[in-house]
């Protein structure tokens, strides 16, 4: 949910969530209102805001003009040390000053009978490291209609489309994070143009800037929220309400590792897994105010 259409968070607990949601509410409720619309001329809301964001430091890594003995396991072991070498600090090839745009745009209004609010939301947020990135759209709809004094109707929906690009760290066997902190800065990543790609990394196998750039790992989340509402009002003092909702949920998984991306005899690698679920939930309350 975004932010901008919440309206107001309530906590229940007691007598007063039981009365709601019956042996559910044990722990008490935490219920969110959304923004809905009211009788008046249409009001357009409109939002922008902008961010940075950025590592507040480097690793401390060892760029001594010479070898040391840990240089020369990894990269050639008749080094002898104290030989000269040439060393590489990716880091300002890695990591980024990340900037993020949030944007949300709304028109609420209606008559005495009919009431409406839509939203939609935009954002967009680069990750610190390079290569990762964040992406969500969403859309929002309440609609309340008053067929009389005694029944009325609200529907509400929210769509989110998300899309998170994320940088593999670890449960690979490789890693951004991990191959500035374990590899030895005597060894070159960077495009070799004899060969056409990235020079392998001497511990980690890829090079850090073939995870950067072409290893693909994704999240794609489709997910729509939607609800019915119906309250009639059979006596004054009597209220039912029923409502009905659904949560539509699917996550798709995306995997790629290409060719020659971890050695020069690797195939390649791809895996897309899909999680879906759907959950319909209906309930049905009745509340008396006054005495039987």
């Amino acid at each position: 949910i975004s932010p901008e259409d919440v309206e107001r968070i309530e906590i229940l607990k007691g007598a007063a969530a039981a009365a709601l949601y019956g042996s559910r509410a044990n722990n008490g409720v935490i219920q969110i209102f959304t923004k809905r619309g009211s009788s008046g001329e249409p009001r357009i809301s409109l939002s922008a805001e902008g961010s940075q964001s950025e590592t507040p430091g480097q690793y401390e890594l060892n760029m001594a003009p010479v070898s040391v003995y840990t240089d020369s396991v990894y990269v050639d072991k008749t080094l002898p040390v104290g030989s000269p070498v040439e060393r590489f600090d990716v880091q300002d090839d890695v990591f980024r000053t990340a900037t993020g745009t949030r944007s949300q745009l709304s028109i609420a209004g209606g008559t005495d009978a009919t009431q409406y609010y839509l939203s939609a939301g935009w954002d967009n947020q680069e990750g610190i490291v390079r290569g990762s990135d964040y992406d969500r759209n969403s859309f929002r709809a309440n609609l309340t209609q008053r067929v009389n004094d005694r029944l009325e109707v609200t529907a509400r929906g929210n769509f989110v489309r998300s899309l998170t690009k994320q940088s593999p760290e670890g449960e690979q066997g490789y890693g951004v994070i991990s191959s500035v902190q374990f590899t030895p800065t005597t060894a070159n990543q960077y495009f070799d143009e004899a060969t056409g790609r990235y020079r392998y990394n001497p511990i980690l196998g890829p090079s850090i800037f073939t995870v950067i750039e072409n290893i693909k790992a994704e999240d794609n989340v489709t997910r729509f929220i939607g609800g019915f509402e119906l309250s009639y009002r059979p006596l004054p003092s009597v209220t039912v309400r029923y409502l009905a909702g659904l949560d539509d949920y699917r996550l798709e998984s995306t995997l790629f590792q290409p060719p020659l991306s971890m050695s020069s005899t690797y195939t390649g690698r791809a895996q897309n897994p899909v999680r879906f679920s759907r959950q319909f939930n209906n309930d049905i309350v009745g509340t008396h105010v006054g005495n039987f």
